[in-house]
Order: structure tokens, then C-alpha cells, then sequence
């Protein structure tokens, strides 16, 4: 075989990645590397029956063999010399075993979306969101798989031997800009999980205020407005907070219970011992700033100085946002998931678009009628 054609046949077997790819690769590592360095894992994927130990181990171990595929697509072979068959069937073996991990997050993922999903039926769609984070995720990681990661190599420029199915990894400058905006993106979206601030536990704070979310038929919290109302009453039974102020939507009317939202809190707080003297009820909370505007005026009328807001963790920026723009320092803290911990993607795509609207017009949901 000549020369020539010898080189064809390499850089046919040898095929690019493309741009795509390697985007959607920066994206997983990133996402995945920033999610269980702060440990916020727990966000798109439940490890919880799995044991306390395999909560922190697999995501770790994921994170490790991603960083040995990075390594893979930016560092080329050691030693120098020629790049033979041998050493690209060990380069791709190496890399099928680091692939490993990723499998297990993926039957995990399908485990979790099965169970969620299994829940949905049960209940006949009263759950306070359509799908989990983990569904996403898990498509993500299938798209990535299917673009076989375990053969893209780094190559120094060289063309190797005929081997099928090698893909060989050489970046671009546009790499570079599409790195930088991924990382940018994924630092936006952790950082609303880091901005929970709960008072000290040597404060009594005169009002926690929390803020509504979907009721389910029969008039009762959704499953994210049953774990803020249920944060608020942990507050309240260890003596950490005075008065608990219940805001949300009444579309019918105070008196009437349908999709109440205010009903629907006061009730549970009831339900969990919290007495009537301490339960403050708050029905015009339509949105966020409607409910910091109520809380405000409360506050001025009883010349209280401190307010928590309760609320799930990805809208806390925007909570702690409109009370600073009232003038009021407030504290926030994170609810927790007590039946199914992962995030409803589509709140956290609205708190991304919604922070930097209510931090740019201060006008926007402002109550006229009602100023405090």
C-alpha cells in the first residue's frame, strides 16, 4: 500500500471529535465536578437507598474517572515515539474501565426516575413537579455515551495506525469560548446552592416567613410546600423563631380553600403543634416580592428587627434580594427534601431568569396597592 494511501486509510480510522462532543464533554465534567465538590450531588441524583456510604462514594468515584478521561482528551501519550496499535488498544482499554462509573450513575439515574415516576402513578400526578432533575441528567449522559468518550484520544498532530473507531481529540480555539461560557453557566447555577444563611442558633428571630407553592386536591401542600412549612415549624419548635408568617395565593378568596395556598400551610403548622397565637396568615403572597412586601409592613407594625424567609434553596437569592431592596437584612434557610430530594428543573431554570429581573427592576411585582 503506498504512502498515500496509507495516510488516507489513518485519517479515516482516525476520525476528528467533533465540536459538539467535545462541548458536551466539558459540559458533564464541569457539571458534574461542581455539583459534588460542593456537595450538592443530591440535586440530580438520590442515593439515599443506597446507604449513607454510597451517597458520597459513587458520585466521588464518578468525579475521579472523568478526571481521568480529561486527562485522555488533553494530555497526549507519554514517552514520545511513534503512536503504535499496542499503545492505542491500551490508551482505549484503560479508558472502557474508566467508563465504568458512569454506567453505575446511569442505572441509578433510570432507578431514580423509575421510582419517582412509580410515586407519580401512585398518586395520581399530585407531585409538586413534572419531572426530576435526574431525568435530564440521565438524557444528558446518554447523549455523551453515545458519542463513544472512551475513543477520543489526544495525538500530538501524528496520525496513528489503522485502528476502527478511534476518534482523535484536538481542540479548537472555539474550545476555549465554549469551555469559559460552560464554566461561567455552571458556576451561576451552584452558587444559588450556596446562599442559604440561617440565622444563628443563639438568635431568637421575631419572624419567619414562608413562602408558598403548588396545593394538591383535597386542599393540602404540595410536596415543596409541605418541606418549607415544615423547615418553618422546625424553627419554631426549637425556640429559634417567634411568629411564623404563612404567605401564598388565595385565588378564591381568604375564605375559600380552594388552591389555597395560606390555608393550606396554616393548616399544616396546626397539624404540627404549632399554635394559633404564633401563626401569622398572609394571603395576598401571589409571588415573591408580594410576600417580602407584606412581611416589611408586618415587621414596621410590630417593631420587629429580624426575618427569616423559608423557602427551597434555589430561591433564596431572590428572597434575601427583595428584602435587601426594602432595606431589610434577612436571613434565609434551605428546606429539604424529606420524600424525594431532587430539584425541580424547570423552578431553577424561572429563579435564573427571575433573579437578575428583580435585581434590575425593582418596579417588577411591586404591589402598588399594598406598599409597606
Amino acid at each position: 500500500m503506498s504512502s498515500c494511501r496509507q495516510s488516507r486509510v489513518a485519517s479515516s480510522a482516525w476520525r476528528k471529535a467533533g465540536f459538539g462532543f467535545r462541548c458536551l464533554d466539558e459540559l458533564i465534567f464541569w457539571a458534574a465536578g461542581l455539583s459534588i465538590l460542593t456537595g450538592q450531588s443530591w440535586r440530580w441524583i438520590d442515593l439515599r437507598f443506597a446507604g449513607p456510604t454510597m451517597q458520597w462514594f459513587l458520585p466521588g468515584l464518578w468525579l475521579v474517572s472523568l478526571v481521568g478521561l480529561a486527562i485522555t482528551r488533553h494530555v497526549d501519550f507519554p514517552g514520545g515515539g511513534p503512536i503504535t496499535a499496542q499503545r492505542l488498544q491500551k490508551r482505549l482499554r484503560m479508558n472502557r474501565l474508566l467508563l465504568l462509573p458512569t454506567w453505575l450513575i446511569v442505572v441509578v439515574l433510570c432507578f431514580n426516575t423509575l421510582c419517582y415516576y412509580t410515586i407519580w402513578y401512585e398518586r395520581d400526578g399530585n407531585l409538586a413537579f413534572i419531572i426530576p432533575m435526574g431525568l435530564p441528567v440521565l438524557i444528558a449522559v446518554l447523549l455523551w455515551m453515545a458519542g463513544w468518550p472512551g475513543r477520543a484520544l489526544a495525538a500530538n498532530g501524528a496520525l496513528p495506525p489503522p485502528l476502527k473507531h478511534c476518534r482523535r481529540w484536538q481542540r479548537s480555539g472555539y474550545d476555549n469560548v465554549a469551555t469559559v461560557v460552560i464554566l461561567l453557566f455552571m458556576l451561576w447555577i451552584f452558587e444559588f446552592a450556596l446562599r442559604a444563611d440561617p440565622p444563628p442558633r443563639n438568635v431568637r428571630v421575631n419572624l419567619a416567613v414562608v413562602f408558598g407553592n403548588k396545593v394538591l386536591p383535597g386542599e393540602v401542600c404540595g410536596q415543596t410546600m409541605w418541606d418549607r412549612t415544615f423547615a418553618a415549624v422546625a424553627l419554631y419548635g426549637a425556640g429559634r423563631v417567634g411568629h411564623i408568617m404563612v404567605s401564598g395565593r388565595a385565588p378564591y378568596g381568604a375564605a375559600d380553600p380552594r388552591q389555597n395556598e395560606t390555608l393550606a400551610m396554616y393548616d399544616l403548622c396546626r397539624n404540627l403543634g404549632v399554635p394559633a397565637a404564633a401563626l401569622i396568615k398572609d394571603f395576598h403572597g401571589d409571588n415573591t416580592r408580594y410576600s417580602v412586601y407584606d412581611a416589611v409592613a408586618l415587621m414596621k407594625e410590630h417593631h420587629w428587627k429580624t426575618v427569616v424567609g423559608v423557602s427551597s434553596d434555589y430561591h433564596l437569592p431572590r428572597i434575601r434580594l427583595s428584602f435587601a431592596q426594602l432595606g431589610v437584612r434577612a436571613w434565609t434557610l434551605a428546606s429539604h427534601g424529606h420524600q424525594w430530594r431532587e430539584t425541580n428543573p424547570f423552578a431553577l431554570v424561572r429563579e435564573l431568569v427571575a433573579y437578575p429581573v428583580y435585581l434590575v427592576d425593582t418596579n417588577y411585582h411591586k404591589p402598588w396597592k399594598h406598599p409597606p
